[in-house]
């Protein structure tokens, strides 16, 4: 069986969210691949990196999410449950030290028209190049939506001052054939 890739939609961020909307029906599979970085600000009240969030069809279903997290020395897990947006990812926190730091996302969705739950499932690693002493992260999510309707569009958001500007996304879509 070949599996095709196809490009539905591509952006470079200048705002603060990224939406794909009115996703085609012809496709098994979507696949988002992102690089997300430099965030473009820094305050170290908050945690070294910022959450990228997900939702469907303008949260259309109730979204649970498991995650894990590590950086060679601690490890991060934990459950999140009846949200309307799902944790995919990590990005870093810019400032001096790491004006250069880029984050790789990459989010897979089986079976995007389907009719009862859907799940997601997400990687993600986490460049950093600061001096400061903080490390690389890595993290694996899965998500689960209970939408009955099949996804057409997608929307996703990070935490504290939004997704950096000059990020790129890609959309594809899988057709098993």
């Amino acid at each position: 069986m070949a599996i095709t890739y196809k490009l539905i939609a591509s952006t470079v961020t200048t705002g603060s969210s990224v939406t794909f909307s009115s996703i085609p029906a012809t496709y098994t599979d979507l696949v988002i691949r992102a690089s997300v970085g430099p965030e473009g600000f820094y305050n170290p009240s908050f945690d070294q990196f910022v959450r990228l969030w997900i939702t469907t069809n303008a949260s259309s279903g109730l979204i649970s999410g498991t995650y894990i997290q590590g950086n060679g020395t601690t490890a991060l897990s934990a459950r999140e449950t009846e949200t309307s947006w799902w944790q995919a990812g990590i990005f870093t926190q810019s400032n001096a030290n790491s004006a250069n730091s880029v984050s790789s996302v990459e989010v897979y969705i089986p079976n995007y028209l389907n009719t009862s739950s859907k799940v997601m499932f997400a990687n993600t690693t986490q460049e950093n190049n600061t001096a400061n002493g903080d490390t690389t992260r890595v993290g694996d999510y899965a998500g689960l939506t209970r939408s009955t309707s099949a996804i057409t569009s997608i929307t996703m958001i990070g935490t504290y001052a939004g997704i950096p500007a000059g990020s790129s996304f890609y959309l594809y879509g899988i057709k098993n054939s």
